[in-house]
Parts: C-alpha cells; sequence; structure tokens
C-alpha cells in the first residue's frame, strides 16, 4: 500500500496546515491588548510571502509563509 499522499491530497493538507495558522492568528486577534487590525490569508498585497499576514496598529507587521512536508523524507523548503 503506498504511504504517500497524492498530489491533491498534499495541496489540501498544505492549504488546512496555512488555515490553521492563520486561525492560531486569530485567537491572538482576540487577546486583550492586541494591536491587531487585519489578517489575511493568501493576502495579494504581500508580495511573496503571502500565506498569512498579520497587520498591526503599532509595530512591526507579521508575515508568514507555511510550507507542510508531505512525509518525513526530506525537509520542506
Amino acid at each position: 500500500m503506498n504511504s504517500f499522499l497524492s498530489s491533491s491530497g498534499a495541496r489540501i493538507r498544505g492549504d488546512e496546515y496555512q488555515h490553521l495558522i492563520g486561525w492560531i492568528q486569530v485567537i491572538r486577534a482576540a487577546l486583550p491588548n492586541s494591536n491587531v487590525v487585519e489578517i489575511g490569508i493568501e493576502d495579494p498585497d504581500a508580495g511573496n510571502a503571502d500565506d498569512v499576514t498579520i497587520y498591526k496598529s503599532n509595530g512591526p507587521n507579521e508575515f508568514f509563509q507555511i510550507k507542510s512536508a508531505v512525509d518525513g523524507r526530506g525537509i520542506a523548503n
């Protein structure tokens, strides 16, 4: 039996992982004294780090490029 994900399975897994990181940022934004004003997923204005973006009212914004490995044979890059 093949234990590797198909290419569409790998894509779905990667999208789910990206959305999980996005939801974690939503929880962070709901904390008291959060200065987060906007959270983006696949943000067209973020350039190369567009997977999850955190825009703040003050301080530096945060940009995440999310990767998920299909199996443990190699690193995600």
